[in-house]
């Protein structure tokens, strides 16, 4: 499910992409770019770079500082240690439960389309606090939107597509259909918005589901636990060892690559770059880069220090509801059998008594 093409980074710390983009894999120079959010901003939509545009940042665009920080409010007040124990427990485990039982059951299932697909949707759609035959209906406009936007980026099919998203997510709000335990809904609630910015918060939890953006970290946790023996398997049916792969895991992700967007002309390393001109951060290099550095070479570090989940103002507030969600993936994979997946994503969860 990678958008990312393997060896994107050449070694360069930062070098030309195509004209007006910019790929940058040195840490600290990302480093930079994540933090200084005066000069360099998160995109829209039709400024994503076509099949490598990937992040794990919940972020908005916002005009002014004012707003930024009302969005950061609402991410932090919707996302607060008990709102996520309970999302946890009233969405994410009964939503892999039904999956992973199912999984037992078959002989061979699709992983991605059986089990982790569904299952990342499900979270967005909980997420977004908004009924599930809406959300249905407003990914599926972005994702076509998003496929225009590909090959035009001005493209006029696209923005209207767009627009009747935004106006979805409005009418439900209006009709009273917003979860207050879903990001638009709390901040709706809570003062921190009004009826019109709801598409402000909401459009980028279904940009997650479009992109499957949700979905890379329970790939590369599940993909990591079916590699181990079966014994190893059972070590993390338990929360603790199943953080420990998690964040293991986010280190290794193959397509974290973040955009930043210029507002002003600037030296970006030692390149000049332009305003409006796209910079493309391969955080996935940037982390091998750093692993490397701190540990001689040898691949052993520190999960916390990845750029993963970002760094800054632009570090990543819905970094423990992605890790918690990958989690319960964990727990409810290793706890009920062993899994194999084969080199066409078809995977086994065998009962023990079956092993």
């Amino acid at each position: 499910m990678s958008t990312k093409t393997d060896g994107l980074a050449t070694g360069a710390a930062v070098e030309r992409f195509r004209d007006g983009v910019w790929l940058i894999s040195d840490v600290e120079v990302a480093t930079i770019v994540l933090t200084d959010h005066e000069r360099y901003r998160a995109p829209r939509i039709e400024e994503f770079v076509p099949g490598v545009s990937r992040s794990f940042f919940l972020a908005v665009d916002a005009a002014d500082a004012g707003n930024g920080d009302r969005f950061r409010q609402a991410l932090v007040g919707a996302l607060t240690p008990r709102r996520i124990a309970r999302y946890e427990r009233d969405v994410l485990q009964p939503a892999v439960a039904r999956l992973a039982d199912r999984a037992v059951k078959s002989a061979a299932f699709d992983l991605l389309d059986d089990f982790i697909r569904p299952y990342s949707r499900r979270a967005s759609y909980a997420l977004a606090g908004m009924p599930e035959e809406t959300s249905l209906e407003i990914v599926g406009r972005l994702k076509v939107a998003g496929e225009l936007y590909s090959s035009d980026r001005r493209s006029a099919v696209a923005g209207a597509l767009v627009r009747q998203s935004h106006q979805l997510m409005v009418d439900a709000a209006a009709d009273g259909l917003l979860s207050p335990d879903g990001l638009p809904g709390f901040a709706l609630s809570h003062g921190l918005i009004d009826l019109t910015e709801v598409p402000l918060l909401g459009r980028p939890v279904f940009d997650m589901a479009v992109s499957d953006l949700s979905a890379a970290l329970i790939v590369a946790s599940v993909s990591a636990l079916a590699s181990m023996t079966a014994s190893a398997q059972r070590d993390y049916a338990s929360q603790a060892g199943s953080r420990v792969l998690v964040m293991a895991a986010s280190r290794q992700l193959s397509d974290i690559v973040a955009t930043r967007v210029c507002v002003t002309d600037a030296m970006v390393g030692q390149t000049k770059v332009s305003a409006g001109d796209r910079l493309l951060l391969d955080l996935s290099s940037a982390n091998q880069r750093q692993l490397s550095a701190k540990d001689g070479g040898h691949g052993q570090g520190h999960a916390a220090d990845s750029l993963s989940f970002g760094h800054g103002v632009h570090a990543c507030i819905g970094r423990e509801l992605a890790v918690r969600t990958a989690m319960v993936a964990v727990v409810a994979l290793a706890s009920r059998g062993v899994l194999t997946i084969d080199e066409t994503g078809v995977a086994v969860l065998a009962a023990p008594s079956e092993i």
